[in-house]
């Protein structure tokens, strides 16, 4: 199956761009020019430790990505996003070609990574059943809270739903270029959609990540985010917050959770299907995270600059 890549330059990454190294070149005198501008990123195979090298493209999605990306939702496990409707949402990320990337390694055809923001005000349908179950999840300030980010249907609502899945061993290395892709091209899509509504329709001021980790908590968001505080208050026990319980642990498979984590503004969370206490009591949830539009720039600098300081 051919595909090409049908953005015009500012909108498209070039195979040679994604797979440039995240830090940029403070030196241009250094290095050696001769060097092709093209590099190879290295994969481990599935098959033993062997390391594989091949070319990565960034691509826009269309119809034919469709059994890929809805392999790589399922891959995050039944409900976890929260009763919507996965073929459906799988069809609005395929169809939204302008802003969304899929990205493709080597000859292949199948895809290895996706990113999408969908608007919560042409999606109200598609996000109804999601909006429900963190509704029941929510409790007092929360509450609150989430009804002003989230609307209900009918409602006027300027949240965009972050949507990114990726394989197991998707280059590290590439993980801020795909999130530069996706801020970009919503910045790019409210002056270049074609209509002024699709244009406001990408004017955000919040997003929705949807993500898994691993906590004892029961997924209130009030547990969880003291998380942040408990090295500036003094427990009464070691081991035990002031009502005596152990404190919440959270833990993420991805290294950008935390940091957009860390740049929320609500944190809730609800339970997945069949999953039982692992040990040490930590059980697999699914997490939402909402975070201010005015908070991606600074989540785009340290996802770029963790990714350096882990190489």
């Amino acid at each position: 199956m051919e595909r090409t890549a049908s953005k015009p330059t500012r909108r498209k990454r070039s195979a040679e761009e994604a797979s440039d190294d995240v830090e940029e070149h403070p030196d241009e005198s250094s290095g050696d020019e001769s060097e092709s501008e093209e590099e190879e990123i290295g994969m481990i195979a599935d098959e033993g430790d062997e390391e594989i090298d091949a070319d990565v493209g960034f691509f826009d999605p269309g119809e034919e990505d469709e059994e890929f990306v809805e392999k790589l939702i399922a891959l995050s496990g039944t409900g976890s996003y929260g009763g919507i409707d996965t073929s459906q949402l799988t069809k609005e990320i395929c169809k939204q070609t302008r802003v969304g990337t899929v990205v493709r390694i080597g000859d292949e055809v199948e895809d290895i990574a996706f990113v999408s923001a969908l608007s919560s005000n042409t999606h109200t349908t598609l996000f109804k059943p999601l909006r429900k179950l963190l509704v029941r999840s929510a409790v007092n300030e929360e509450a609150q809270k989430l009804k002003a980010i989230f609307p209900k249907e009918g409602e006027s609502s300027k949240m965009g739903l972050l949507v990114t899945e990726r394989v197991v061993n998707f280059p590290p290395q590439l993980v801020p270029k795909l999130h530069e892709a996706i801020f970009d091209e919503i910045t790019w899509a409210q002056e270049d959609e074609p209509t002024e509504e699709l244009k406001d329709s990408f004017k955000f001021d919040s997003y929705l990540y949807l993500t898994s980790g691993m906590t004892n908590s029961t997924g209130l968001s009030s547990k969880l985010k003291a998380r942040k505080k408990s090295k500036k208050k003094r427990r009464k026990k070691k081991g035990q917050n002031s009502e005596g319980e152990a404190p919440a642990k959270l833990e993420f498979f991805r290294y950008e959770d935390d940091i957009i984590y860390n740049n929320s503004s609500l944190v809730l969370s609800f339970s997945l299907p069949g999953q039982a206490p692992v040990k040490g009591g930590l059980v697999l949830r699914r997490f939402a995270l909402f975070f201010p539009a005015s908070a991606v720039t600074k989540i785009r600098e340290e996802i770029t600059k963790g990714i350096g300081n882990s190489s």
